[in-house]
């Protein structure tokens, strides 16, 4: 008898399950469209406008202008070669210097370039080296067409044929795609150059695409290493953009642009996958504005600290810090043009969603708690929303504007997907997950209609027939002479 019981019961128990589930799979069935268009929703870090902060390390290289920085991811140094009027005797130098994100070291190697300006260098993350070409070189007074390249220890001269013609004015960068270091334009003492060449730590290797910007000099490049695009502004006092990808040049036409300018400074930021611009000169004056190209536009940048107005200065990303660096330059700060040998970095701030909202099945009249937790540059706003709809308090609503939604008493209305948009002030909207929320009406709160304890309202289970379960016991003797009677028939009848 014991054994028939629980058998029953396990039946009961079975068809309420699955009845229970079928009511799931329904609520599940009709959200998935709006599952899908959720989790196509904006990821979860957002990026703000940067910041400019002013380093002051005990030592540094002297004011200077015309030289170039690179970082040495390898390394993780950020390397100044050259550069003019390093002090009061001297028009140009060739001294090398690094910095490792707290102080600048300077290095006396056995071999080095002569004293030069207006050179281009760019980091060869390959082989780990620093690689320069041209530059005015103070030696010969004249337009130079060394490569050399830097190892850490020593600088090297290489002597390849063909190489571009000697000029200065020029600008270099690393394309990590196709391992190969672009040049573009610059200055031979006699001519402006519109000319596109590749070094691959071997030879030098002239490009001819079939279109290609204008002859140029003080313009600035940097390498996009998320889309494969070496990025050109500038130079010669105009605001056109390029991009080069190898094989051909493309001009863009954003619809906001910086200014016309020319011996500015950029690098690509990986953190924030743009390319930041500062500064440079309009021809009538500097300017101090920070600029950020993400590939279809060029978005200004709000900053409350920032160099002042300069140009001849230099830029390099540190990738394992996230910063760019910024060196030196012509500066006016107290009126009259002069060199600068402060040290800047800008570095954009992230804010993300660290802890997200976690999906959750309540019976109806429970509460539903769902709490989101952002971390970064606040202040933060927040806005709730059912599957993808803003929400706002009433009806049991509270706390839509708020880190934490709730829902009290909660209702099978209430079904659906929901998520968190959390913004601040300076920065773009991120979205949190999109969770499910499940009202299940057949969830027992406490043991209130909930005779068996099993967590199922009575009345969602299969009703039970008085053989069932408990009812056995009572029904046994009943079923017992039943079947004494029926046997007593059956005995009849064959007589």
């Amino acid at each position: 008898m014991k054994r028939a019981t629980q058998h029953a019961a396990r039946k009961r128990n079975a068809a309420s399950e699955k009845g229970h589930d079928r009511w799931v799979v329904r609520v599940c069935a009709s959200a998935v469209a709006a599952l899908a268009i959720l989790n196509a929703a904006a990821p979860v870090r957002a990026q703000c406008d940067g910041v400019w902060t002013k380093r002051m390390p005990a030592a540094s290289p002297s004011a200077r202008s015309n030289h170039q920085l690179a970082y040495d991811s390898a390394r993780g140094v950020t390397v100044l070669f050259g550069g003019g009027f390093g002090d009061s005797t001297s028009g140009m130098n060739n001294e090398t210097w690094e910095w490792n994100g707290t102080s600048w070291s300077q290095w006396s190697p056995a071999t080095s370039p002569s004293p030069r300006t207006f050179f281009g260098m760019a980091y060869d993350i390959a082989r780990g080296v620093t690689v320069l070409f041209g530059g005015y070189d103070d030696a010969t007074n004249a337009p130079s067409g060394q490569t050399w390249e830097w190892d850490g220890t020593n600088w090297s001269q290489k002597s390849p044929v063909p190489a571009p013609s000697a000029r200065f004015g020029h600008a270099m960068a690393y394309d990590s795609t196709r391992n190969v270091t672009v040049l573009f334009g610059g200055y031979d003492g006699v001519n402006t150059l519109a000319e596109t060449w590749e070094w691959d730590g071997t030879s030098w290797v002239q490009r001819t695409p079939g279109m290609s910007p204008s002859p140029r000099t003080g313009l600035a490049m940097a390498y996009d290493g998320v889309r494969g695009a070496t990025v050109l502004f500038g130079g010669n006092l105009n605001a056109e953009t390029w991009e080069w990808n190898g094989t051909t040049w493309t001009q863009k036409f954003p619809s906001t642009s910086p200014a016309a300018r020319l011996f500015l400074a950029m690098a690509y930021d990986s953190g924030s996958g743009a390319t930041v611009l500062f500064g440079g000169t309009t021809g009538s004056g500097l300017v101090v504005d920070t600029w950020k190209w993400d590939g279809t536009n060029w978005f200004q940048q709000s900053t409350t600290t920032a160099p002042t107005g300069r140009y001849y200065h230099a830029m390099a990303y540190d990738i394992n810090r996230s910063a760019v660096v910024l060196f030196g330059g012509v500066s006016n700060d107290t009126g009259v043009a002069t060199n600068t040998n402060e040290t800047w970095e800008w570095s954009v701030p992230t804010f993300q969603i660290s802890l997200q909202p976690a999906a959750q099945i309540v019976g109806v009249g429970q509460a539903a708690i769902l709490s989101v937790t952002a971390t970064g540059p606040g202040p933060f706003s927040y806005q709730w929303r059912l599957n993808g709809n803003p929400l706002a308090d009433g009806d049991g609503i509270s706390g839509s504007a708020t880190d934490t939604l709730i829902i009290n008493p909660a209702s099978t209305a209430n079904n659906g997907f929901y998520g968190c948009q959390v913004n601040t002030l300076t920065c773009q909207t991120i979205l949190s997950d999109f969770v499910e929320l499940t009202i299940d009406p057949c969830k027992a709160v406490g043991t209130t209609g909930d005779a068996d304890g099993n967590g199922i309202l009575d009345s969602c289970e299969t009703p039970t027939c008085g053989a069932c379960g408990a009812g056995m016991a009572t029904m046994m003797p009943m079923l017992l002479v039943g079947m004494i009677g029926l046997r007593r028939t059956r005995t009849v009848f064959r007589k």
